[in-house]
C-alpha cells in the first residue's frame, strides 16, 4: 500500500515535471505527494493500527479467559484426584480387613471337625446306643427299689 501511495522509492516516486526555460529544458525539482495523499495514508495507517490494537486486546482477553478456565479445571481435577485417592486408600483398608477376617474364618474352619471326623463319631454313637444308657439317678432308684423289695 505504501508503494501505491508513493512513500517508497522506485515505482512509487512522483513524476517529474519538465519546465522550459530560456536556454532549453530544465529538470524541475521532484514534486512529492500531496498533503491530502499523506493525510489519507496516515488515516489508513491509524485505522489499521486501531484494528491491530483491538485484535491484540481481544487475543489478550481470550488468553486470560483460557488461563482462568484452565486454572479452574486444574483445581477441579486436583480435587477429584484427591477424592479418588482417598477412596482408593479406604478400599485398600477394607480389602485388608476382609482378607484378615477371611483368614480368621479359614483358621476357625480348619479347627472344626471335618466330615470324616463326624462319620467316626456317628459310628461310635450308633455302636454305644446312648439311648439305652441309664443316669445315676435312675440307677440309684433301681437299687433302692431292689433293696426295698428284698426287705419286704
Amino acid at each position: 500500500m505504501a508503494n501505491e501511495l508513493g512513500f517508497l522509492g522506485g515505482a512509487g516516486k512522483a513524476p517529474e515535471k519538465k519546465r522550459k526555460g530560456l536556454f532549453g529544458a530544465k529538470k524541475a525539482a521532484p514534486v512529492g505527494p500531496s498533503i491530502s495523499d499523506v493525510l489519507e495514508q496516515i488515516n489508513v495507517i491509524g485505522t489499521r493500527l486501531s484494528l491491530l490494537e483491538d485484535r491484540t486486546t481481544n487475543l489478550t482477553r481470550r488468553t486470560q479467559v483460557t488461563d482462568t478456565n484452565m486454572l479452574n479445571l486444574r483445581k477441579r481435577i486436583d480435587n477429584e484426584i484427591k477424592t479418588i485417592n482417598s477412596d482408593i486408600v479406604e478400599l485398600r483398608r477394607s480389602i485388608t480387613e476382609l482378607t484378615d477376617k477371611t483368614g480368621l474364618i479359614i483358621k476357625e474352619l480348619k479347627t472344626r471337625a471335618g466330615k470324616e471326623d463326624i462319620e467316626v463319631i456317628r459310628k461310635y454313637v450308633e455302636m454305644w446306643e446312648p439311648l439305652n444308657f441309664v443316669t445315676r439317678e435312675e440307677v440309684e432308684k433301681l437299687i433302692r427299689s431292689t433293696i426295698e423289695e428284698k426287705d419286704l
